[in-house]
């Protein structure tokens, strides 16, 4: 296992890139290690911190994902950062942030390391068929306050040894996958810049843009899929995402079945 200082996260840097962003009112906080950098941001914008507030961990000892499943974060090998946000926006309306920051984080790795990742949906990020990076949005408080805490974790330089056993064959980092010169630091400029711009757009309340950028990078339009859905297991070919963030499935009767959450325990083009 690498130590963190070999490739160090300059938070002075990030602070003065962030000022260039919409979330120009936050400010970084650099933890060494935590439990989870979801929980510390949502205590956080608890307290009123502003949006725009980032909270990175070298490690965390109690990283999530989707559906209460553990983010492994080992020391130094990964970028592990929450985001506070405060748009107006309806509940049904969240899977959009996710779908944004799916672009931004590909289109980040994409800049930093000249590797072209793709979209699981919801929120997995693949290269050559194995999740290299995922995305958490959970959404807080009430119809005249909500925000929104977005996790991001990437695996950097983790080596497929330090893979928990049950990810070593479906699990990858940049590193593992060819990428070259990887910097934290880089890779975190490009993710405030790309973020911020697709934030912006979303925040107009425009979203075809998002959603046509989506669909390039989306692995599983046009694949036969099973999809685990509530307690509802559902097979067919996905045809689209609609303006909602939905995954649209044509089921094998010929029906079109809007799916808004779910996970997509099979797929196959």
């Amino acid at each position: 296992m690498r130590p963190p200082e070999l490739d160090p996260i300059d938070v002075a840097l990030l602070t003065n890139r962030l000022k260039t962003t919409p979330f120009a009112q936050g400010e970084i906080q650099y933890l060494p290690t935590t439990g989870s950098t979801n929980d510390v941001a949502r205590d956080l914008a608890e307290k009123g911190a502003p949006e725009g507030t980032i909270v990175i961990a070298e490690s965390q000892t109690k990283g999530r994902g989707r559906l209460d499943r553990t983010w492994h974060s080992p020391p130094g090998a990964g970028l592990y950062f929450s985001i506070v946000l405060r748009p107006q926006l309806d509940p049904s309306d969240l899977p959009k942030i996710t779908l944004l920051a799916g672009i931004a984080v590909a289109e980040s790795i994409e800049e930093t390391t000249g590797l072209h990742p793709l979209i699981k949906w919801p929120n997995d990020l693949l290269l050559e068929g194995k999740k290299v990076a995922g995305i958490l949005t959970e959404l807080y408080g009430d119809i005249t306050s909500p925000y929104v805490i977005l996790g991001i974790g990437i695996n950097v330089h983790t080596r497929r040894e330090e893979f928990l056993p049950e990810l070593q064959k479906i699990a990858t980092s940049l590193a593992m996958a060819g990428g070259q010169n990887i910097s934290r630091a880089n890779l975190m400029q490009a993710m405030l810049t790309h973020l911020g711009r697709w934030y912006e757009i979303f925040k107009k309340g425009v979203f075809q843009p998002i959603l046509d950028a989506w669909r390039k990078r989306c692995v599983i339009i046009g694949a036969r899929v099973k999809i685990l859905s509530g307690e509802k297991e559902l097979e067919g070919t996905i045809v689209d995402v609609d303006v909602g963030g939905a995954l649209l499935l044509r089921d094998q009767s010929g029906q079109i079945q809007r799916i808004l959450s779910g996970e997509v325990i099979r797929w196959k083009k």
